[in-house]
């Protein structure tokens, strides 16, 4: 049962290795040859090493990838604040501004000027006594 789960996680840091080495690739060679500049040489030779390890010996990716993890783990707990309280404020905004803009109050904030009283009539329900 080991050699299952050895295998399982072989192939797990061999999959880091070779997504690493796309990233890698990705910003070392291809974004600067679709921009028409030069390739970015470290960028290629850390590829090439990544790639390497991850065909020959995929178990010096672990702890690079529970490093990786752990900082994913982190950003998305920033991200996911950040994230959605632009959502809350956002949203709760917008109603807002709607709400003043048709001069709505639901909790009878505006007052009278020179009122008699300050005492609000509430509604009379629509439901009758049940009793």
């Amino acid at each position: 049962m080991p050699e299952i789960k050895e295998n399982k996680l072989i192939k797990t840091n061999r999959h880091f290795g070779f997504i690493v080495t796309g990233g890698f690739l990705v910003m070392g060679a291809l974004i600067p040859f679709i921009k028409h500049k030069p390739i970015h040489l470290p960028q290629v030779i850390i590829a090439v090493i990544f790639l390497l390890i991850a065909l020959i010996a995929p178990h010096l990716l672990e702890r690079p990838r529970q490093y990786w993890l752990w900082l994913g783990e982190k950003l998305g707990l920033i991200n996911t604040k950040i994230f959605f309280t632009l959502i809350y404020l956002s949203l709760f905004s917008i109603v807002h501004l709607v709400f003043i803009i048709i001069r709505r109050d639901r909790m009878k904030r505006l007052w009278k000027k020179y009122p008699s009283t300050y005492q609000v009539k509430t509604e009379i329900s629509s439901f009758g006594d049940p009793f």
